[in-house]
């Protein structure tokens, strides 16, 4: 038998030869394939479909194809052919009784309560310092391992804890303390738990101590105090109270200082979304019922009430032929969300129903009936609409939840919401408008407040609106909001916009926006947010991998994919900025966006010709001033004077509408008249343009770069010297 360590070091042996190296290990591909056949579905077999989209996304079907079989010849040679089950053109898994892994034997030990076995397996982090060259579904799959492993063996080491106690053994139980504290460094709920612990055995010494070493910890690496909780602890045990047992002291997984009740009670509610049935099996209502699982996926993660499967781990479950009950066993969570999609003359039904999985019972059924004509939009507002009826039925009091008691003000917010996920200057306004009636509605309702400044600084962004009417507005927005919740992250955030591209004020913009990070990790907007800020202070590489993290969280939102595409093409990845605007556009090939990332993209090539083509179609989408000014730039550098200056004439010629200053600067830059450029330069330092702090990044300035004037104009913004933040 071959043995498959996965948990600390990777390592792929056969019983009585612990000194050879399998040549496996070294082949990140292979070794990455017989992994996830391992562990994803343990004994089972895995849809080819599945293996091409999470290995090979970069390829298309019959290379994706190809690989797949050659990585299974070699994994079969290598192996044993009896060790790979199933067949290259179907479902394929590994035979466990022939391949042991130390993954999947970990997780059967702490399901059956040998408890001391399964922390003796957990050697450390799944696949640690594993990086495979694959897609960002497969990054996804084994960030969930990890997670879900590591919670897993902080569990058992808690309960293990906890017997211990209960029967006096100490030195046991201080030493499963202290083995959950090296897995979570960082958890206050950890080193409370150990605090306690120690207080309570009477050591009020070491109790300190380590609450010492937890604080240097957290200033050391993080730059932050510990929190008010574990302060207040510390102090009651250095005046001598004994502590009782807390509720904390049964650590079962990380968690969020002073996350509310009923988010602590969301989480114990665990939803896998299957992949929506398409019932005429035709290719365009299943790419629509594809979309709308992933939505629905992403929309119900975003507010992270419920526990959500990752898309990768659903996939196998397309059109089960196993009870759901089975299903929920084996991606170990107790509700399931199954729907249907089918179209008939232009129109859309879609039916949805919540299942509770022991026993299994409905909760909740609804059915939709949209026009085809916008997919996008229909699959927002039925991925909104159902996620708030999963919420309903899951989850504490509505005005708790969704921050407003009043029904209208609620349904003009998630009214808001639908058309502003289009991320167009259409959808920006009307998402505005919805936002104003649910404040009018309920002047108390915060997120609506936070995120009708946040549609005010996107709106501004387009080049529709002065930055002195929006981003003014969109301040006091977000004050009131902060008033309302100051634990709002939304409203932080905004802020954080507000201080950086209208006010420069580079420490005030650090500040929120760190905050709003702190309080909502996953919040997609928020990892955008902040990778256009690393850009502005320098810190490159940070803000293309801030880029990335959004997208993660949000693979459809059409801005996310453009705002990676420009913070690459800015940062001279002109490569990867080819390849993300290529998926973006596999995704929206019709948007604006989409068509103008493109047309960046190859002109960071040297590709005029199809630059031209794509800017031309943004504009013909109304990609607006933006639009315009990247189409101009493009004729100039290509030679075509006249046509680029009646670009110019354009985008002048909007009577007592707002241009943008700095795209009229990048049109005269690129024809080489630099005074005009710098004079239209000072315009926009004059109105805060908030695309001026991007001048060292924005590629259309690279021209004028080193004349002086330049740099006084840098001063004026107060970009900060790259590195320096």
């Amino acid at each position: 038998m071959l043995r498959l360590t996965t948990l600390g070091a990777i390592q792929l042996i056969a019983d009585g030869d612990r000194t050879a190296r399998h040549p496996i290990v070294a082949q990140p591909k292979r070794l990455a394939l017989l992994a996830f056949l391992a562990t994803a579905r343990p004994g089972s077999l895995v849809f080819r479909d599945t293996l091409l989209a999470m290995l090979w996304p970069e390829f298309d079907a019959s290379q994706a194809r190809r690989a797949l079989r050659q990585t299974l010849y070699h994994l079969r040679r290598e192996l044993g052919r009896e060790a790979i089950l199933g067949g290259d053109q179907g479902a394929v898994g590994v035979d466990l009784d022939r391949i042991w892994c130390d993954a999947v034997a970990f997780e059967r030990a702490a399901a059956e309560d040998r408890l001391e076995a399964a922390l003796g397996l957990y050697g450390g982090e799944f696949l640690a310092g594993f990086h495979p060259a694959c897609g960002p579904e497969y990054e996804s799959w084994l960030d969930g391992v990890r997670d879900r492993l590591r919670r897993k063996a902080v569990s058992a080491a808690s309960t293990l804890a906890e017997r211990a106690e209960a029967s006096g053994d100490q030195v046991s139980a201080i030493e499963y303390h202290r083995w959950v504290t090296d897995v979570l460094p960082y958890d206050e709920q950890v080193a409370r738990a150990l605090i306690r612990f120690l207080a309570r055995m009477g050591d009020r010494a070491q109790a300190i101590r380590a609450y010492e070493m937890h604080s240097s910890r957290l200033r050391r690496d993080l730059g932050i105090e510990p929190d008010p909780d574990t302060r207040s602890l510390v102090e009651a045990v250095r005046a001598g109270d004994v502590l009782r047992p807390s509720r904390e002291d049964g650590v079962t997984a990380p968690a969020v200082a002073h996350e509310p009740d009923r988010r602590r009670r969301l989480r114990s509610c665990s939803v896998a979304v299957l992949p929506f049935a398409a019932l005429s099996g035709s290719e365009s209502e299943r790419v629509f019922a594809d979309g709308l699982t992933e939505m629905l996926i992403t929309e119900l993660a975003r507010r992270t009430s419920v526990a959500i499967v990752s898309r990768t781990s659903v996939l196998q479950y397309r059109a089960p032929e196993v009870p759901l009950p089975i299903i929920a066993r084996e991606l170990g969570v107790d509700h399931l969300v199954e729907g249907t999609v089918l179209e008939s003359g232009g129109r859309l039904r879609v039916t949805v129903q919540l299942l509770a999985a022991s026993p299994e019972r409905h909760l909740w059924a609804e059915s939709f009936d949209r026009d085809r004509a916008d997919s996008l939009i229909v699959q927002a507002e039925i991925a909104a609409a159902v996620a708030i009826g999963i919420e309903r039925v899951l989850t504490a009091p509505v005005a708790a939840r969704e921050g407003s008691a009043n029904v209208e003000a609620r349904d003009a917010f998630f009214r808001g919401r639908c058309q502003f996920v289009r991320m167009t200057p259409t959808g920006f306004a009307e998402a505005m408008r919805h936002f104003q009636e649910a404040i009018r509605l309920d002047p108390g309702f915060a997120k609506a407040h936070a995120s009708l400044a946040y549609a005010l600084s996107c709106f501004a962004r387009t080049g529709r609106i002065a930055p002195h009417e929006a981003y003014g507005n969109a301040r006091r927005r977000a004050e009131r909001a902060l008033a309302l919740e100051p634990q709002l992250a939304e409203a932080h955030m905004a802020l954080g916009v507000c201080a950086s591209v209208h006010e420069w004020n580079w420490s005030l913009a650090e500040r929120h926006i760190q905050r709003g990070l702190d309080l909502s990790p996953d919040l997609p907007d928020s990892h955008w947010i902040h990778s256009n800020f690393l850009c502005l202070v320098g810190r490159h590489a940070d803000a293309r991998r801030a880029a990335r993290r959004a997208r993660e969280l949000d693979p459809v939102l059409p801005t996310l994919w453009l705002n990676e595409v420009l913070i690459l093409v800015g940062t001279g990845e002109v490569d990867q900025a080819y390849t993300s605007a290529a998926e973006f556009a596999a995704f929206h090939r019709d948007s604006s966006g989409s068509a103008f990332a493109r047309g960046m993209a190859h002109e960071a090539r040297g590709e005029h010709s199809a630059a031209a083509a794509c800017f031309a179609h943004a504009e013909e989408l109304g990609g607006g001033a933006h639009s315009t000014a990247a189409r101009g730039v493009n004729l100039a550098r290509a030679g075509r004077a006249d046509k680029a200056r009646r670009q110019l004439e354009r985008l002048l010629d909007q009577g007592d509408r707002y241009v943008p200053p700095t795209s009229v600067a990048r049109i005269y830059a690129a024809l080489g008249e630099v005074t005009a450029a710098f004079r239209w330069m000072d315009r926009a330092a004059a109105v805060r343009d908030d695309w001026l702090p991007f001048m060292d990044t924005w590629p259309r300035f690279e021209g004028i770069r080193a004349d002086p004037r330049f740099a006084r104009l840098r001063r004026r913004v107060g970009l900060p010297d790259p590195g320096k933040m």
